[in-house]
């Protein structure tokens, strides 16, 4: 029982630290035919509002404070090329700042 208890504990941990907002400095926008993306801590990072970086050039040096969500959770309508481009995950962009 008290296994149980542990094990909820954790997993109800891991929900909400997953809902929450994280900001990061010195990232790098990039942007690619099949979408635009941050680079974190050496890893891209799909934006699914991409509109927020199209005033960014490609390698700009940012802060943002993103949410991480999932694939089925992003407006995905837009059109992207066909070529495969390897991302860590899904990003909703809630603020940038350009260094």
């Amino acid at each position: 029982m008290k296994g149980v208890k542990i094990l909820s504990l954790l997993a109800a941990i891991q929900f909400f630290s997953s809902c929450q907002k994280d900001t990061f400095k010195n990232i790098v926008v990039v942007h690619h035919c099949t979408g635009s993306y941050l680079k974190i801590e050496g890893k891209n990072h799909l934006i699914c509002n991409k509109e927020v970086v199209n005033n960014y050039k490609d390698g700009a040096i940012v802060t943002a404070e993103v949410d991480y969500i999932t694939w089925e959770d992003c407006d995905n309508t837009w059109a992207a090329c066909m070529m495969e481009f390897p991302y860590e995950g899904v990003i909703q962009v809630k603020t940038i700042n350009q260094k």
